[in-house]
């Protein structure tokens, strides 16, 4: 196995030669329709199918909650922010699987983790800007070890080939 250029509406892969498909925060850029036929057309018969998505989870938790509010003011409130999982509602038949998880972050650590955001501003005052409200959070809600937590709801859909 190596690097293969190609989409996941057309992998170039074999019939019926792959046991797993995972698409880790990836499956809502794909023509969901064609890629399902194309995994279905490489997966083993006793093939799977695994969509993966970690959600910022709002509920409860204050520094999740207020960073997202940051976020929210920077980016213009872009479309992706809302972006639902995008999976098929139609065959195959996923099952959901949900799991709570968390990432623990430093200032460098939460200040990397904003900037990797697409949505997120790359320059100008609108970066200066979130650069001051995360130090801000950061110091308001880090722990005696310098850690703020970032909570996720993880979701994964499971189907069958």
């Amino acid at each position: 196995v190596g690097f293969r250029q190609a989409t996941a509406e057309q992998t170039g892969l074999a019939d019926q030669s792959v046991d797993l498909v995972t698409c880790f925060q990836s499956f809502h850029w794909f023509e969901p329709d064609a890629t399902l036929e194309e995994f279905q057309r490489i997966l083993k018969p006793s093939g799977r199918i695994a969509l993966v998505w970690n959600t910022r989870d709002l509920s409860g938790d204050v520094f999740t909650q207020a960073y997202g509010e940051v976020i929210d003011q920077v980016s213009n409130q872009h479309p992706s922010l809302n972006r639902a999982e995008a999976y098929p509602e139609s065959s195959p038949s996923f099952e959901e699987f949900r799991f709570a998880s968390e990432q623990a972050l430093d200032l460098p650590g939460l200040v990397g983790y904003s900037k990797s955001r697409s949505y997120v501003p790359t320059e100008g005052e609108m970066l200066d800007r979130l650069l001051q409200s995360l130090e801000a959070l950061y110091y308001c809600y880090a722990d005696d070890q310098g850690w703020v937590y970032m909570k996720y709801q993880t979701k994964v859909f499971i189907a069958g080939a």
